[in-house]
């Protein structure tokens, strides 16, 4: 592919998946394929106008989460292929790992590809993998695995039956207050698309996310795992994992109270409704690199 696609007009095709003329069942494998863009720049824009909106300082290493935005249009120009098996409306991006061996850095050329893994039974329906891969001079430096839910066509998953993928163990909550709270806009859906190029319109407007069963918009699963990164250090200058496990939606506007706790070689995190009731997002960042931060 000569370069990376253009996410508006993949979500308009997406959407042809809702009419009844597209009917009937795909199919029952992934396409076993990798579609690659070779030589994508990082630019120091690109990394400033994220880091902006994700609350990211300025650095030459670009933020831990920066490089799934570059391989996301790849991904979902899978997953809307007429030979993908399951329909890009409905899927829910369910938990996301991010291994990092050295970091990516403003004016760094980079192939990134991406293929689909894993197609399996889950107890609430099936579950696939999309593994992201970023090389620079020929190394992988950063591999990023989405872990997607189909709902409603289990094979009859066991109970107890392994999640895989990028479902880790989940970390336990971190005890005491929040550590950070934060008043998210209700536009703030139309900020990070402006900045990721995600213009899934279930987080766009009250009108659009109704195409996805949503009264009011909700933010990105991944906007919530970088603040959340963002609000713990201020870069990583070294190896790192990160495991996260996304739970109930966001709907914008709301407020929403980060709690974090420090473990031996990094943190983890929870992100909660200001109720402290409702859990959008659990994870564990494993970075002994990592310079803490102090966003209280």
């Amino acid at each position: 592919m000569p370069r990376l696609p253009d996410l508006g007009p993949l979500y308009a095709r997406s959407l042809k998946a809702l009419l009844p003329l597209r009917g009937g069942n795909r199919g029952d494998t992934l396409p076993d394929r990798t579609v690659e863009v070779a030589d994508v720049e990082v630019t120091a824009d690109a990394v400033a106008d994220y880091g902006r909106v994700c609350g990211f300082g300025l650095a030459d290493d670009v933020p831990l989460t920066f490089p799934h935005m570059l391989a996301f249009p790849l991904s979902v120009h899978l997953m809307v292929a007429d030979d993908f098996p399951f329909a890009l409306p409905g899927l829910v991006h369910v938990a996301q790992r991010i291994e990092q061996t050295d970091p990516v850095r403003v004016g760094d050329h980079l192939d990134v590809r991406v293929h689909t893994a894993d197609l399996r039974s889950h107890k609430r329906g099936r579950q696939f993998d999309v593994v992201a891969e970023v090389d620079r001079d020929g190394q992988t430096v950063w591999t990023g695995t989405s872990t997607y839910l189909r709902r409603g066509e289990s094979a009859g998953a066991a109970e107890g039956e392994s999640d895989g993928g990028a479902a880790a163990p989940e970390p336990g909550e971190p005890d005491g207050p929040p550590t950070s709270t934060w008043r998210l806009p209700k536009d703030l859906g139309k900020r990070y698309a402006a900045v990721s190029g995600d213009v899934n319109p279930i987080h766009l407007s009250p009108l659009t996310s109704r195409l996805g069963g949503f009264s009011k918009p909700i933010a990105h699963g991944m906007w919530t795992a970088a603040r959340s990164v963002a609000a713990l250090t201020d870069r990583i200058t070294g190896p790192a994992k990160l495991d996260v496990a996304f739970k109930q939606p966001v709907p914008l506007p709301s407020t929403v109270a980060l709690r974090s706790q420090r473990t031996a070689h990094g943190w983890t995190f929870t992100l909660h409704d200001r109720s402290g009731r409702r859990l959008h997002l659990s994870g564990r960042l494993d970075a002994p690199t990592g310079h803490a931060k102090d966003d209280r």
